[in-house]
């Protein structure tokens, strides 16, 4: 599924342009996201959204973030995927 931006990111761009380094990219996020440590804090994520958002703490822009001591809060999204 290819989502179209009007302008993208310097990454976005990059990765459009280059479709070698798309694929590598591709391949070792599909291999990092199996892991089972990441599948558990993936799960651990979306327990703590369905949770926050259930108790009305969580907007429909936020992710779960991890903030100072590692606990997890509601945070914008957008600068969490970035954050990486």
């Amino acid at each position: 599924m290819s989502r179209t931006v009007p302008s993208p990111k310097r990454s976005a761009s990059y990765y459009r342009k280059n479709a070698k380094a798309r694929a590598k990219k591709a391949a070792y996020d599909k291999a990092f996201n199996a892991r089972p440590e990441q599948k558990k804090d993936r799960a651990e994520h979306g327990r703590a959204r369905y949770k926050a958002k259930k108790e009305g703490k969580v907007k429909s822009n936020q992710d779960m973030v991890r903030g100072k001591g590692g606990k997890l809060r509601a945070g914008d999204r957008s600068k969490n995927r970035a954050r990486k």
